[in-house]
Order: structure tokens, then sequence, then C-alpha cells
């Protein structure tokens, strides 16, 4: 962060998100008008969220010109991305998908490329595999999958989270748990609707309450967490 710049609320680093992201796929910046409309706010909203991170130093814009934006530096929470948290899965057996999307702030390091979304685990079916009861998972939206990936998947309209194994038209399920059973399902019946990322998991260590602790994949670079939404007592994070 610049010299003299000032913190940003989450909603001004979803804003500078929008615009950095904008500008690393487009090539510009955005208008006005296209940044409303990418965050469903009004342009008056949009102005005054880019003003605001003009005075704060996160940008500098150039005045009377439609893409007249230039970015500067990014702000400490610069990695954290929002991500609608839609539920929760089980980890046993198959549970409804409900409908309240609550936004969560997430590090890079449990994301791929493309969209994601968040899930809450229910159940031990996949503890073998260190996915636990009240975990929030990650998950990449995608259609082409692999045999042995853990995914989120739904079956007649209930939401599960196993290990992905086809075989013809059938479908295994397959939890990480020795004592439990695969589901083999037809795969017309099963919807999966992404790949298992990341996990997050609140940490509590004696009457510490807010300390935090990252687990990375072997030879990745960890830093302290920042606090964030995802937190309660302290998170434990690990890309899968």
């Amino acid at each position: 962060m610049r010299p003299g710049a000032a913190m940003l609320t989450p909603k001004q680093v979803r804003v500078l998100d929008c615009i950095t992201r904008w500008v690393q796929e487009q090539g510009y910046p955005p208008t006005f008008q296209e940044l409303a409309q990418a965050l469903h706010l009004t342009v008056k909203n949009a102005r005054d969220y880019v003003l605001l991170l003009e005075r704060k130093g996160y940008l500098r814009r150039q005045p009377h010109v439609a893409r007249g934006m230039t970015l500067l530096k990014r702000p400490a929470t610069e990695s954290l991305r929002e991500l609608p948290l839609i539920g929760r899965v089980m980890a046993g057996q198959p549970v409804e998908v409900f409908e309240a999307h609550e936004p969560i702030l997430i590090p890079p390091m449990l994301l791929r490329t493309g969209s994601h979304f968040v899930m809450q685990v229910r159940g031990d079916s996949m503890i073998d595999d260190g996915i636990r009861e009240g975990d929030l998972v990650t998950v990449q939206q995608q259609t082409a999958l692999k045999n042995g990936e853990t995914v989120v998947a739904v079956v007649r309209g209930e939401a599960t989270i196993k290990r992905y194994y086809r075989r013809g038209n059938i479908v295994e399920l397959r939890p990480a748990n020795a004592t439990m059973a695969s589901l083999e399902v037809e795969a017309r019946d099963v919807e999966v609707k992404g790949v298992v990322a990341g996990l997050m998991r609140k940490y509590e260590h004696g009457r510490s309450r807010h300390a935090y602790r990252i687990s990375c994949p072997m030879g990745a670079t960890c830093h302290s967490a920042p606090r964030a939404d995802f937190a309660g007592a302290g998170a434990i994070l690990s890309r899968l």
C-alpha cells in the first residue's frame, strides 16, 4: 500500500478488485456504467466508490475521460475474494441444498481458476481426507471431472460431498471413511456442482480465541491470515 493510503472496507475492496480484474481481463479500466452493472450498483454509487478510492490513494482518475482510471497500489486485503456461502453439504448422507447466499471473504490460496462458491460441511464421511464437521470448503465450478476428485454433487435434489468415480452410466460417490459405504447412482441422477479446491476450519487453542493458523501445501509460502469474514475464533486454511 502506498504511503498515506487508508485502509479499505470490504465493500471498497470489492469495488477495487472488480476494477483490477476488469483491467487484467480487458486491458483497460471500466466506465462508471460498466462498473455499476458488474457490481449491481447505481452509476452514482459506482462513481462515489471510485472517487473514494482515489482519495484513499488506490487509483488515479483523469477527469472527463470515460476510461480514465489508473490503478496505483493494492491494499493489504488485496488477496481476499468475496464468494457466496450457499449452504451446507453433508459428508455423510445427502442433504437438501438451501438458497440463502451469504458473502464470505476467501484468500486466493484456496482458489483455482474460474468461478467458485463456498459450502459448510456436515457429517464425518470425509474425515480420512481431512474434511471434518463444520469445515468450509471452496468449490471450483466445473463439469470436466477426473475419477478420484472430491466433488460437491446433487443427487435427486440433495447435495453431498464425496470422491467421484464414473464407470459407464454408473457414478460412485465414495466416502473417505472406511466405516461407510459408497453411494452408487445412475449418471443421469447426478449433477456435479464442482470440485473441492480448498478448506477452512475455525480454530481454538486453550483460551486464545483469536489465533490464526494456516495449513499450506508442501513447498508453498505461508503468511499470517488476516482477520476476515471466514474466521470466527481463528482459521486453518488448506488448499486441496
